[in-house]
């Protein structure tokens, strides 16, 4: 049994699906961000003798989706090639993160990397000059401009033109092998995200989140936000902290006490400890952070300590 991998590039964007060419399964999965999923599936845990043991949480991954098809306990069976593909992972992202390796280096160590621990790398792809079209729902280009079994990158004025890669995967360690590949290809780095801190891929440092949706729920808001990813999320988050902290400190700088200068010090003190903490979660907007505001303006509300 086996899969391909199609991965089609149209009009900057790109999307990705594994095709079980047997049955007809099929299924889409967001490319930015399997791998930073995959390898948030290990864990650690003691074992005997207080040594660390390594084992995989894998369910709900799109990897499990597609081998658990055929077998539901293929983790068993699998357990070999499922390490490999870690010890394939972590070398492997540290080559595709380096920024003073040329293309050409990163290839040559990726595909040492990929002899050593024996994971095959078969693919075709294509570089396409006319419009895809769509048969039972199945995108395909007819008239592609070059074919090739070993791909350069693409130069700067090809960045528009669009591309269609196919690879073959006869293991889950293949399936890493292949996606790491492409981002090779395209220059995609893996990073942590600004918010939620898992790993997503990139074409550009500067995009800073993932398209996850954020984990963070405001308790504090008296309105139900509803699930957002990770960028809205924090350009929300931030917005209400600071209405937040403005109605307070608007309410006790108007307050009798601090008006009459009896308490205008602990007054000034708390917009000191505001301000830090929107510093704090402007640098750094993750969920425990935002938590840490609003209990601390909960807290000031509460506490009442401007009353003399």
């Amino acid at each position: 049994m086996y899969y391909k991998l199609n991965i089609v590039r149209e009009d900057g964007a790109v999307t990705a699906e594994f095709q079980d060419p047997e049955s007809g399964w099929r299924k889409c999965f967001d490319i930015t961000t399997v791998i930073g999923d995959y390898l948030s599936a290990e864990y650690k845990r003691k074992g005997k003798a207080g040594r660390p043991q390594i084992y995989y949480q894998l369910e709900g991954h799109i990897f499990d989706e597609a081998w658990s098809r055929a077998d539901p306990a293929w983790m068993d069976y699998y357990d070999a090639d499922i390490r490999t593909s870690f010890k394939f992972l972590k070398q492997a992202l540290e080559i595709v993160n380096a920024p003073k390796l040329t293309y050409l280096k990163k290839e040559a160590l990726l595909n040492a990397l990929r002899n050593e621990l024996k994971i095959r790398l078969s693919f075709q792809a294509n570089l396409c000059d006319a419009e895809p079209f769509e048969a039972d729902g199945v995108k395909s280009f007819n008239k592609p401009i070059s074919r090739f079994d070993k791909f350069s990158k693409p130069k700067s004025n090809t960045g528009d033109i669009e591309t269609w890669f196919e690879y073959e995967c006869h293991s889950v360690s293949d399936m890493v092998a292949a996606i790491i590949h492409y981002y090779m290809v395209y220059g995609f780095k893996v990073v942590p995200c600004k918010h939620c801190g898992r790993s997503f891929a990139t074409q550009s440092l500067k995009t800073v989140y993932c398209n996850r949706i954020s984990p963070y729920k405001n308790d504090f808001s008296q309105k139900k936000s509803r699930p957002e990813p990770c960028k809205d999320t924090v350009k929300r988050e931030i917005q209400f902290l600071r209405k937040k902290k403005d109605r307070l400190l608007d309410r006790i700088r108007n307050s009798s006490d601090v008006m009459r200068g009896y308490t205008e010090d602990i007054y000034n003190k708390l917009c000191r400890e505001c301000a830090q903490y929107i510093d704090l979660v402007s640098k750094f907007p993750t969920p425990e952070n935002f938590a840490k505001f609003n209990y601390y303006l909960e807290s000031v509300a509460q506490s009442k300590e401007w009353k003399k």
